[in-house]
């Protein structure tokens, strides 16, 4: 008995090679559907890496210290006017304020970690305020506002003091 698979010139009937086309534009359409969503799950993940290199400090900021002066309190404001302090900020977007720099008893407050908003580098230490650093266009430091965690009330700013920002 003769097989019906092949014709007698070895040839595949018509039936199996419009079935084994099919197969193949499926095989191409799943393997483009695979690749195009491959290539948008790299896209996104490289977006997340754009955030994550921009949520560093800005070179010069990191790993130093400055000195401020307090200006503009407002009714509820943790600081006084004229208060001098040193805000410090490590490498790895730590904040550190010490708001009596003459006494020598170190940090009063310590934030390990910041945000961003917009072009502000935002803190929100535990003792309820939140500090937010705003930067010059040449990169040098305008000012740290400060506000309430609760309200998000403006009580203040810090100004950077001689030339060392």
């Amino acid at each position: 008995m003769e097989s019906r698979t092949h014709s007698k010139n070895g040839a595949k009937p018509k039936s199996q090679t419009s079935r084994d086309l099919k197969l193949k534009t499926m095989n191409i359409r799943n393997f483009i559907i695979a690749a195009l969503s491959f290539a948008l799950f790299a896209g996104i993940v490289s977006c997340g890496k754009d955030k994550d290199s921009s949520s560093k400090l800005p070179t010069g900021l990191g790993g130093n210290s400055f000195n401020f002066i307090y200006t503009a309190a407002q009714t509820g404001s943790p600081y006084i006017n004229d208060q001098e302090v040193i805000f410090s900020f490590s490498g790895s977007g730590g904040m550190s304020l010490d708001d009596d720099p003459v006494a020598s008893d170190g940090y009063e407050l310590t934030v390990a970690s910041f945000s961003r908003q917009g072009n502000e580098y935002i803190w929100e230490g535990s003792n309820g305020y939140k500090y937010a650093l705003s930067l010059l266009s040449d990169g040098s430091i305008n000012e740290i506002n400060v506000f309430s965690l609760s309200g998000n009330i403006f009580l203040g700013q810090f100004i950077p003091i001689g030339s060392d920002v």
